[in-house]
């Protein structure tokens, strides 16, 4: 299964929401920023609305030769899901945690 591919969001149940996604490696295989873009929006329609995807930054740096995307770092991370209203967070021991600003 592509978890980039159109069919990864008909495995996600629209009644199903996770409280936390696990990804080391969002975008190591993403093979253009269009796919890379939809995976990040499959994900936050799969979380509670105070759900978080986790991430690591040694994942977000490596990638392979056909990925679409550079290396990212917290900063290019923090650009790249702008639009997503998702806050990047950086904790320790190179974790990364992304979650949905609140809306007021």
């Amino acid at each position: 299964m592509n978890k980039y591919g159109d069919n990864f969001k008909e495995l996600l149940s629209k009644d199903l929401k996770f409280h936390y996604i696990i990804d080391n490696n969002l975008f190591s295989f993403a093979c253009c920023i269009n796919h890379a873009k939809s995976y990040i929006s499959n994900l936050i329609k799969s979380l509670e609305p105070w759900g978080k995807i986790v991430t690591h930054v040694k994942g977000m740096k490596w990638v392979t030769n056909s990925c679409a995307l550079p290396p990212l770092n917290v900063k290019s991370l923090r650009d790249f899901v702008k639009d997503f209203n998702l806050e990047v967070i950086k904790k320790r021991n190179g974790v990364v945690i992304l979650k949905l600003f609140k809306c007021e």
